[in-house]
């Protein structure tokens, strides 16, 4: 496996209002890896997401990509794409339910992520 890091959160913190939800995040996603962060609701693991996706801006710490900080790009110009939880299509397998929810992003540097 290519050991090239492709996406890197650098202390992180992201809060709503009072509650702190990514708390000093550190996080190092390589070329062609597969990441999956499992958690229980609640526990940041879409906030993660949405902030490699460009959709929330951490309060502090820095987001890489391809070893460029890109904290003030906008999510449009970003090589992420984004399925977003409860998308409207019932999925089952033998780890979920048609309930179940969940969210997927690849970069176009082959790095997958699944929430």
């Amino acid at each position: 496996m290519n050991g090239n890091i492709i996406v890197s959160l650098q202390n992180i913190n992201v809060s709503y209002g009072e509650n702190s939800i990514l708390e000093n995040l550190n996080l190092e996603i390589k070329d062609k890896e597969f990441l999956t962060l499992l958690g229980p609701s609640g526990c940041g693991k879409t906030t993660i997401l949405r902030t490699i996706a460009g959709f929330i801006k951490p309060d502090s710490g820095k987001v890489f990509f391809d070893g460029k900080v890109i904290n003030d790009m906008p999510a449009y110009k970003r090589e992420v794409n984004t399925v977003f939880q409860r998308f409207g299509i019932p999925m089952a397998t033998a780890t979920t339910t048609p309930t179940s929810t969940w969210a997927l992003a690849t970069c176009s540097k082959h790095c997958t992520f699944l929430i």
